[in-house]
């Protein structure tokens, strides 16, 4: 098929990008990575990304974007929910403006805050949409509304998401059943289950780790690796039960990896409950360097409110670090129940620490 015969290709995110040293676009993200992008460029003429692009943060971290400088256009930016709400008609007006023509295939990340107003425009002109459902938005919004809020705005984003999967001519799942359950294409949508999950070569060929025997004496460490733009991956519930468990008598140390807007928030949290020896490491450097430090660790912690397929544990697990996490989206697939956790209770994150113990010793 020749490029002819091909359309265009237009998709929407509101993932960061940020420059790396050489002026290059990165994303924190594998779902930006260049190799996830190859099968769209075999399929369409032209791949054109829409994504937000900070102007603040130069860094050589993360993946490189799937795209060639001139095929990425910057969204109107905006930081979190309140920034959202004073551009969204800046926003309402950019994507009118840049989703015009019938003959474009367009695409959008789902659950996001723009993926409705996409949606809509693309079938006003009659187009066809492609969705990527990456995650459960009913968790992501319970992690960053107001409690008062958090019920009314599961329910909104939930019946929101659920409107733009069906209206989509094609559904990508990150999740092989999970998501495709709660949120279900149309009957003659297109659907297909693709993880994010690349392992180097290098997490793949390590031997695991071994633990050290007849050492109760010493301290547990514990590691977390995660954004912290918000409070999807639960960092704040990982301190206040490292606290509980301080306050039985353990002797648990705590890293948290991890940058973002509420970084700062959880440091003070930390001071707050006493624990002035939790280690925090906005950056450690590559893949490779991030699976280095888990494994320098006792157990790796993953309490996300919502995730699709947890990369980060399921490399901390072939590394042979004892991994717990919370039992949302694609944790369900990835281990027992014994040594998961809803991610709001912390008492069960002391459970499953003291399920290592006894294996342990």
């Amino acid at each position: 098929m020749s490029s002819f015969d091909r359309p265009e290709l237009r998709f929407f995110t509101v993932v960061r990008l940020h420059t790396d040293s050489e002026g290059r676009l990165r994303a924190k993200t594998p779902l930006m990575a260049e190799e996830e992008w190859e099968p769209f460029r075999e399929s369409f003429s032209r791949v054109v990304l829409y994504a937000r692009i900070s102007s603040k943060s130069v860094s050589d971290d993360g993946y490189l974007v799937g795209a060639q400088a001139d095929d990425v256009i910057p969204l109107p930016y905006y930081d979190g929910p309140i920034g959202f709400l004073f551009r969204s008609r800046a926003i309402g007006k950019f994507l009118a403006s840049h989703i015009r023509d019938p003959a474009v295939v367009y695409g959008l990340w789902a659950p996001s805050s723009i993926s409705a107003m996409v949606s809509k425009r693309v079938k006003t002109i009659g187009a066809r949409l492609i969705v990527r459902l990456i995650g459960d938005p009913t968790s992501v919004a319970t992690s960053i509304a107001p409690f008062g809020l958090r019920s009314i705005l599961a329910k909104k984003a939930r019946r929101a998401t659920r409107n733009v999967v069906r209206s989509a001519d094609a559904v990508v799942y990150v999740t092989l059943r999970t998501l495709q359950r709660e949120y279900p294409a149309a009957a003659d949508a297109l659907t297909l289950a693709r993880t994010n999950l690349r392992l180097a070569s290098s997490t793949v060929e390590a031997a695991p780790k071994a633990y050290q025997q007849n050492s109760a004496t010493s301290p547990v460490t514990l590691i977390a690796v995660g954004s912290q733009q918000q409070s999807y991956k639960g960092h704040d519930v990982l301190i206040a039960a490292v606290a509980e468990l301080r306050a039985r008598g353990r002797d648990v140390r705590l890293t948290l990896v991890g940058d973002g807007r509420v970084h700062d928030d959880l440091e003070l949290q930390a001071e707050r409950l006493g624990l002035d020896d939790v280690k925090f490491l906005r950056q450690v450097g590559t893949s490779d360097d991030v699976i280095a430090e888990v494994r320098r660790h006792d157990i790796f912690v993953m309490p996300s409110r919502t995730e699709g397929m947890p990369k980060a544990l399921l490399e901390a697990m072939l590394a042979g670090v004892f991994s717990l996490g919370s039992n949302v989206g694609g944790f369900q697939k990835c281990w027992i129940p014994s040594v998961s956790s809803n991610p709001t209770r912390r008492p069960r994150w002391s459970k499953g620490w003291n399920t290592f113990w006894s294996a342990r010793f």
